[in-house]
C-alpha cells in the first residue's frame, strides 16, 4: 500500500520517549551488525555520519551532543540515527 500524503499522524505516538528508546535499541543493533568505519577528526566523523545517514548537516545542538561520542564510531552513528535531523528528514 502506498504511503499516505496526509502528513504525520495526528497522534504523537511516533515521537515519544518510548519510541526514542526503541530507535536507539534498533540503531545499536544495526551498528553492531555492520560497524561503521569512520576516521579522521571529530568534525570529519560527524560529517561522515551525516553522509552515511543522508542528512544534510547537524544543528549546533546535535553536533555538540554527537561530538562527545565521535571517538566511538558505532555509538556516534547509533545516536545520529536518533537525532531530530534524521528522524524528521525527508
Amino acid at each position: 500500500r502506498p504511503p499516505s500524503v496526509g502528513g504525520w499522524p495526528a497522534a504523537r505516538g511516533w515521537l515519544s520517549s518510548g519510541t526514542a528508546a526503541a530507535r536507539l535499541v534498533l540503531a545499536n543493533r544495526v551498528v553492531a551488525a555492520a560497524p561503521p568505519r569512520l576516521t579522521g577528526s571529530a568534525a570529519s566523523r560527524l560529517a561522515a555520519a551525516a553522509e552515511l545517514l543522508g542528512v544534510d548537516g547537524w544543528s549546533r545542538r546535535t553536533s555538540d551532543a554527537l561530538v562527545g561520542v565521535a571517538d566511538r564510531p558505532a555509538q556516534l552513528v547509533a545516536l545520529a540515527a536518533c537525532a531530530p535531523e534524521y528522524i524528521v528528514s525527508r
